[in-house]
């Protein structure tokens, strides 16, 4: 999402399970309950193997240096008008916060934008998508048939 309010170019965009990191560091600065869960959570991660990050960007540290400096993109409700003139298919699950806390609230903000052509698929599962990744994979060539080619299956 980030780079396609970056590059006018790109007219359709697939968003799966994601996050607007502005709005992300912006609580992440202001509550300390989610600082606390976040930072243990990539502290797991990272220890398990399973997360390796660039020195110098923890969540803990890009808040340190001021969530200002953010490239502007990562604010993804404050660019809903460059966004609102794209093909957007958001791909979600029931069970994942994510959802409410950014996709709906970002949809919303499209949709006061007039955007031309915006679509959520709600999937009965969680971020990790286990149990509905065929379906999901459907939905997006039945979309991306339909949204750039204009043709269903």
């Amino acid at each position: 999402m980030t780079y396609a309010i970056r590059h006018p170019l790109i007219k359709s965009v697939i968003d799966i399970a994601g996050t607007d990191w502005g709005v992300f560091y912006e609580n992440y600065s202001q509550n300390p309950e989610m600082k606390k869960t976040t930072d243990a959570n990539i502290n797991k991660a990272v220890e398990a193997g399973i997360a390796r990050l660039v020195e110098g960007e923890t969540p803990a540290k890009i808040a340190e240096a001021g969530i200002d400096k953010l490239d502007p993109s990562f604010f993804l409700r404050r660019n809903a008008p460059l966004l609102a003139l794209k093909n957007i298919l958001f791909i979600c699950a029931w069970d994942d916060d994510v959802t409410y806390d950014y996709i709906i609230p970002l949809y919303r903000d499209l949709k006061k934008e007039n955007a031309l052509n915006v679509q959520i698929m709600a999937f009965p599962d969680n971020h990790s998508f286990m149990k509905t990744r065929a379906e999901i994979a459907e939905a997006v060539v039945s979309w991306i048939k339909k949204t750039v080619t204009g043709k269903t299956l």
